[in-house]
């Protein structure tokens, strides 16, 4: 096959990735959401949770999913930033998933205990 230096050539016997249903809508997601919320703990939570999903070629029901969290805490006066994603097949067949938080010295987290 002749391909310039610009364009790759991606082969595949898969057929749901052969297969296109030009039906189907194909189209990328941004979100925002206010996160409220209060325990006797934590005292009032104030928050945003952000999404972002790309449909990518086969859309099935996604190719990429970000989702980022920032909270603060009132009584506590502590706050929590977190990120899931996942992009699927980011190595061959093989999906990458990721999940990241990071909490101030002054973030409670209850633990209540073991059952044995």
């Amino acid at each position: 096959m002749n391909v310039d230096k610009k364009t790759s050539v991606l082969l595949s016997n898969d057929y749901e990735t052969n297969t296109y249903n030009y039906k189907k809508p194909n189209f990328d997601e941004f979100t925002g959401v206010p996160l409220v919320g209060f325990n006797p703990d934590d005292g009032i939570r104030l928050g945003v949770r952000l999404d972002f999903t790309k449909k990518g070629y086969l859309g099935n029901p996604y190719s990429q999913k970000h989702t980022a969290d920032a909270n603060y805490f009132f009584a506590t006066k502590g706050y929590e930033l977190s990120y899931a994603g996942i992009v699927k097949r980011a190595f061959s067949h093989f999906d990458l998933v990721i999940h990241a938080q990071a909490t101030s010295s002054n973030f409670v987290q209850n633990f209540l205990a073991l059952a044995i």
